[in-house]
């Protein structure tokens, strides 16, 4: 059964982050007990404490400012609120364009007070099939 908090949250209005600052700002907020998982096949669920998630959210601003992407400083990031969040989506900016996608991209990190249960993580995975063998029309 799904953990209706989780789905409230996950579907809720976030905030991004639009200055560096404020990426920071937030991870100094973080307090608590958490889950967070990477968005990839395995789809991984781990308990966290905020310390480990200050130090997540650290180490992927590394990993973005060494890509030396252009004008992109941190990852990007939102939240259900800015101050003592209880969700925050982290994006992996250089998985992000592409003007041709026929879909929004998947987040790099979901990080959440709220333990979701395995039919929430199970609409997180991957589709296998390409776009076009989705589609009705093709599949006759």
């Amino acid at each position: 059964m799904a953990n209706n908090e989780f789905t409230a949250l996950v579907k809720g209005p976030l905030k991004g982050l639009a200055k560096k600052e404020d990426y920071f700002r937030l991870i100094e907020t973080v307090n608590g007990d958490w889950y967070g998982f990477e968005m990839n096949e395995d789809l991984n669920l781990q308990p966290m404490s905020a310390k480990e998630v200050k130090s997540l959210l650290e180490d992927l601003h590394t990993e973005v400012a060494q890509k030396k992407m252009h004008k992109v400083e941190f990852p990007y990031t939102y939240a259900n609120k800015r101050v003592d969040p209880d969700l925050i989506k982290v994006y992996d900016p250089s998985r992000c364009g592409g003007s041709c996608s026929t879909a929004s991209p998947s987040a790099w990190w979901i990080f959440t007070k709220e333990r979701p249960d395995e039919e929430d993580l199970s609409g997180y995975f991957p589709r296998k099939e390409s776009f076009f063998k989705r589609l009705s029309i093709f599949n006759s």
